[in-house]
């Protein structure tokens, strides 16, 4: 979860460089309501991944179901409404928080808060593997 923390204030202290590099004035609200799903992500991570061990794929899929249909009438209703590209913010936004909300609910895996020595592998080892997939791309 610390992790997840640290990409979500990365990714709002990048949001107004990145409006501004692609002159998009609207583009760094976007990326700081999209970072919430940063935290969803992290928050769904482990009792994901305990139910997932606990062999309840059951459950999972119809979680991932609802979640979808969720993020869609949402989506839907809203681009209706006329909120434009907020509609699918608004969507995505619901959907992330309610798988998370369903799964933290259905199997609570509590929060600790990781010292430095003990993430330090971690970090390492996901610094490179993001650095491997970035170079990859360009």
């Amino acid at each position: 979860r610390a992790v997840s923390d640290e990409c979500e204030l990365l990714m709002c202290a990048v949001a107004w460089p990145l409006g501004v590099f692609f002159h998009s004035p609207p583009l760094p609200m976007v990326l700081v309501v999209m970072s919430t799903t940063i935290l969803a992500a992290g928050i769904q991570t482990v009792p994901f991944s305990l139910l997932q061990r606990e062999l309840q794929f059951k459950y999972l899929s119809v979680g991932q179901s609802a979640t979808a249909l969720a993020q869609a009438v949402c989506t839907l209703v809203l681009a209706i409404l006329g909120w434009g590209y907020w509609a699918m913010v608004a969507g995505n936004v619901l959907g992330a928080v309610t798988f998370a909300a369903l799964i933290a609910t259905r199997r609570p895996g509590g929060f600790k808060w990781p010292r430095g020595a003990a993430v330090r592998h971690a970090r390492t080892f996901s610094w490179q593997v993001l650095v491997a997939q970035l170079s990859w791309k360009f």
